[in-house]
C-alpha cells in the first residue's frame, strides 16, 4: 500500500525483524501490564460527551447553565461542546470513542469521574491536561464476560508487541543519532534530518 515495491518492502521486513531481535531480550511484561490490557480490552468501558475549557470559572458557569435545564441534557450538552469545547471531539458534540478507566490515554480525572457517574449525570469541574473539562455519562457500556486467564496469552502477545515496537523507534533514534549518513536524494535526506530533530 505504501509502493515499496517487492524488494523494498522484503528489506523493511528483514530489518524490522532485527531490530525485534535485538530488543527483545530488554523487553519484559509485569503483571500490572497484563490486567491494564485486559482491563481496557473486555472491562466495562464508557461512552461520555466532554467539554473543554480553558479556564475553572468558565467551566462552572457552563455546568451551572446545563444543570439549570429542564429538556434534553444530551442535546444541549452537545451543543455547548460544539460552541465551546476546544477538545477536538467538539465536532461531534463532545462524543469519545467509549473509554476505559484504565486506559493511561485519558487524564486521570477524567477517568475516574467515569467510573462514578450514572447514565444522564454530569460531572463536576475536572483539572485536565489543557484545561478544564466536564463529562456527561451516555452510556455504560458492560464487560465482554472473558476472563483473565482466558485472555492472558494474547494480551501476552500484544503488550509484549506495543512494547517492542517502542523500543525498536527509540534504538532506530539512537541508532540515527550515531551514524555519519549523507543521502544524496533530496527526500531521503529531509527524511533523516526530520527524524534526528524529532529524537531530540
Amino acid at each position: 500500500s505504501r509502493g515499496l515495491g517487492e524488494q523494498r518492502f522484503a528489506s523493511l521486513l528483514k530489518r524490522n525483524a532485527g531490530m525485534r531481535k535485538i530488543v527483545a531480550p530488554e523487553v519484559g511484561i509485569n503483571d500490572d501490564e497484563l490486567h491494564q490490557a485486559y482491563e481496557m480490552r473486555h472491562d466495562e468501558r464508557y461512552r461520555v460527551r466532554v467539554i473543554l475549557v480553558s479556564s475553572q470559572s468558565d467551566a462552572t458557569r457552563i455546568r451551572e447553565q446545563l444543570l439549570s435545564a429542564t429538556d434534553n441534557l444530551s442535546a444541549r450538552f452537545a451543543d455547548e461542546a460544539m460552541k465551546s469545547s476546544t477538545d477536538s471531539s467538539a465536532i461531534r458534540g463532545g462524543m469519545l470513542e467509549p473509554l476505559s478507566a484504565a486506559d493511561p490515554l485519558y487524564p486521570a480525572a477524567i477517568r475516574a469521574a467515569a467510573r462514578t457517574l450514572e447514565v444522564g449525570q454530569i460531572s463536576p469541574v475536572l483539572g485536565a491536561d489543557r484545561g478544564f473539562a466536564l463529562l456527561l455519562m451516555e452510556q455504560r457500556l458492560p464487560g465482554d464476560g472473558v476472563s483473565f486467564e482466558a485472555s492472558a496469552a494474547e494480551l501476552r502477545e500484544e503488550v509484549r508487541a506495543r512494547r517492542e515496537r517502542v523500543a525498536m523507534d527509540d534504538l532506530a533514534r539512537r541508532m540515527l543519532r550515531g551514524s555519519q549518513i549523507r543521502a544524496m536524494d533530496r527526500s531521503l535526506d529531509w527524511g533523516l534530518k526530520s527524524a534526528a530533530v524529532g529524537s531530540k
